[in-house]
């Protein structure tokens, strides 16, 4: 199995788990697709329209999934990158690319770094990122500007696992409230609805 095997269903997964009558959702698989074509799929589907008047530029990166998700009430649509590895462990790598991707996208502010776990090892996160995770070194939430001071965005990322055909967790465990980085985004985007993916 390659990781773009599970891009479909962890895409339909979440978007089944954030629809409600206040949030219409839409996604987007990357894979070869550069993030224009991605945003341009996104487009075309109803209700769905990311401003391309603020951003100077497009970057051709090429990322796994981005949603959108469309605040009926407030009519604001918010990105969402979803970067899905399928692996043994997440890597600091892997959450380095992720944040690499938000910084060089620059309108995507909040992403989700997602492991489909390979079943061989119990701790789904490497050593050198559970290590930065324990001294607090890794930040969910920052904010960053541009050089000349303008264009203040606030960067939300998180974390979790996938098991498929299940459900989505916190890699770091169930009693572990520290860093749910993630948990704040999908609580955030539902609306501050009472809901966890854990």
């Amino acid at each position: 199995m390659k990781e773009t095997d599970f891009y479909l269903e962890v895409a339909e997964k979440l978007k089944r788990e954030f629809t409600t009558d206040d949030l219409d959702v839409a996604y987007a698989i990357g894979g070869e697709k550069n993030l224009d074509a991605v945003v341009k799929d996104i487009q075309s589907q109803k209700k769905h329209k990311i401003d391309f008047a603020k951003i100077a530029y497009v970057p051709k990166i090429r990322i796994d999934i981005l949603f959108s998700i469309r605040n009926n009430k407030t009519k604001e649509t918010t990105p969402l990158l979803l970067e899905v590895k399928y692996a043994e462990q997440l890597k600091l790598m892997d959450y380095s690319q992720m944040v690499g991707y938000l910084h060089t996208s620059g309108f995507i502010n909040n992403g989700i770094l997602v492991l489909v776990p390979k079943p061989s090892k119990s701790n789904v996160l490497s050593n050198d990122l559970s290590e930065l995770l324990a001294l607090n070194a890794i930040h969910f939430h920052y904010q960053e500007q541009n050089a000349d001071g303008s264009n203040l965005r606030n960067i939300r990322t998180g974390m979790m696992t996938y098991d498929p055909g299940g459900r989505f967790r916190n890699p770091l465990g169930e009693p572990n409230q520290r860093h749910l980085g993630n948990m704040e985004i999908l609580k955030e985007f539902i609306n501050k609805q009472n809901y966890l993916l854990i």
